[in-house]
């Protein structure tokens, strides 16, 4: 703080520590403070989403015109390799952690065994080793074992892009929400929660956005795509018509650069 007058300080701001879920009142409130008073320090900061700019003027008192908006870029695939899987295949792509909504998802899944599918779950377990046991242990009382995979980390996430039908992922919170970004661009039909910015991510037409925590929704959102090949086949092609629009990293770092060097 002392040297926030003769430095030119400019934050990144993907998600405020304040918001992840899970936090307790006293500890929520503290960081709160404490990035409040950190932002105060900065000559600029830069953000991933309008929501995230949105919550840092209302909620951390960084005034608008301190803010840039920087998307994350997206890398386009080449072209979307034509899949015809037998058993209809969804991949949920995120850390094990509390709020990326696997819980949510599971539960769900389990209320539509009566249909036929495969779910691969792709996401660090070691951020929080206590939630990824508890998934793990979902899945056995579920007697889901046999249709839900947690695959640990992948250095291949095109290839599960590529062979996926339908892209689910329960989050109660996203600054941004690159991996809804990705599936529009493999052309995925997504389920998702109006949580954070991801309705600024998934157009309504790509995807069935649901509220957060809300088991029956989510598995209504999967039986509706399961059950429509022709539900699949709209959202998917609005999911590519999305895809094509969204910002590579070139236009990403040309934002940042040209804000970098405005204060320079």
């Amino acid at each position: 703080m002392r040297e926030a007058e003769r430095l030119r300080i400019v934050a990144l701001v993907h998600h405020p520590l304040a918001l992840e879920t899970g936090l307790n009142e006293e500890l929520r409130a503290l960081l709160r403070q404490s990035e409040r008073a950190a932002l105060t320090a900065t000559r600029h900061v830069i953000v991933t989403s309008t929501m995230t700019a949105a919550e840092l003027t209302e909620n951390f008192s960084v005034p608008p015109h301190k803010i840039t908006v920087a998307v994350p870029g997206t890398a386009r695939p080449s072209e979307r390799r034509k899949v015809d899987n037998d058993i209809l295949q969804i991949l949920s792509v995120g850390s094990l952690t509390r709020r990326k909504g696997h819980d949510i998802l599971i539960a769900a899944l389990a209320m539509v065994l009566d249909l036929p599918w495969q779910t691969t779950i792709i996401g660090n377990p070691r951020l929080d080793c206590a939630i990824a046991d508890a998934l793990a242990e979902q899945i056995k009382e579920l007697k889901l074992s046999d249709r839900v995979t947690l695959a640990g980390e992948s250095d291949d996430l095109a290839s599960a892009y590529e062979k996926a039908d339908i892209f689910a992922l329960a989050s109660r919170y996203e600054g941004y929400g690159m991996v809804f970004a990705e599936a529009l661009s493999y052309g995925l039909p997504i389920i998702a929660c109006k949580a954070g910015a991801v309705p600024d991510v998934v157009p309504s037409d790509a995807g069935i956005l649901v509220p957060v925590d809300d088991v029956d929704a989510t598995a209504s959102a999967l039986r509706s795509l399961l059950s429509d090949p022709q539900a699949r086949v709209r959202r998917s092609e609005a999911a590519t018509r999305a895809g094509k629009l969204l910002p590579g990293w070139a236009d990403t770092s040309q934002i940042i650069s040209q804000t970098l060097k405005a204060l320079a």
